[in-house]
């Protein structure tokens, strides 16, 4: 069994990002799913539909004990159930360890002291040791390995070619979801015009969007003059020529 211990509101901040990103398909199991891993002072959480790739990382409270890395792809819809759960109040942040054991996931509250009682609605309004179990897919889907991308796309050099991407607008729109507000999002080309563009907001989130591919939209369009000819005529234009 390996187990990480954070607070809910580090989960939260954890997989918010990348959820927008995990695929909504239901005939790909392995992909409506997030994938939470340790790595040294980190907890990593990493999400794709086969277009775009989300991954986030924040720093643990407590780092997993040696040799006990955490590695698990949870359902979107059971982390959704966790943090509906699991809620940070103005008083309470709540302490959690999640362990996965086989196929299964349990999330406990680990506070020493805390004020919260299980409510009837389902809510932890708390005891402390109060668990729930969720099951996780079934080893017959496993996660994709996404890091070879990820780091590709890092240590990509983008070449002239690539300066111009198209990009579907809602994949775009949803990087901004979870983000820190007022931080600006960096996009940089890794290669060639086929190859997924890097997407960074502030210093934890790291996401990958494959460009829209198809038709004459990957090259640049050549209506410029129509366009000049909407605007106002610079100022200097009017100037009379010199004797």
């Amino acid at each position: 069994m390996s187990s990480i211990t954070l607070t809910a509101t580090q989960l939260r901040d954890l997989v918010t990002p990348v959820i927008p990103h995990a695929s909504k398909d239901q005939t790909l199991p392995s992909l409506c799913a997030v994938r939470i891993r340790s790595a040294g002072q980190y907890v990593t959480a990493i999400a794709t539909d086969r277009y775009r790739i989300g991954f986030q990382r924040v720093t643990l409270t407590e780092p997993p004990a040696e040799g006990g890395g955490f590695d698990a792809a949870v359902p979107v819809a059971v982390l959704k159930r966790i943090m509906g759960v699991f809620r940070p109040t103005r008083w309470h942040n709540p302490v959690l360890e999640l362990a996965v054991d086989g196929e299964r996931l349990r999330v406990s509250l680990a506070d020493t002291m805390t004020e919260q009682t299980v409510g009837t609605s389902g809510d932890v309004d708390g005891l402390a040791g109060a668990s729930l179990t969720f099951a996780l897919h079934s080893g017959d889907f496993p996660y994709p390995a996404l890091d070879r991308l990820v780091r590709e796309a890092l240590e990509g050099v983008p070449d002239e070619a690539a300066m111009t991407a198209v990009f579907n607008p809602e994949f775009l729109a949803d990087f901004r979801i979870g983000q820190p507000r007022h931080e600006p999002m960096r996009i940089t080309a890794t290669g060639g015009p086929a190859r997924p563009w890097l997407i960074r907001v502030g210093d934890d989130f790291i996401g990958l969007l494959v460009p829209v591919r198809y038709g004459d939209h990957t090259t640049v369009p050549e209506d410029t003059p129509s366009w000049l000819g909407l605007l106002d005529v610079p100022a200097e234009a009017e100037k009379p020529a010199a004797a």
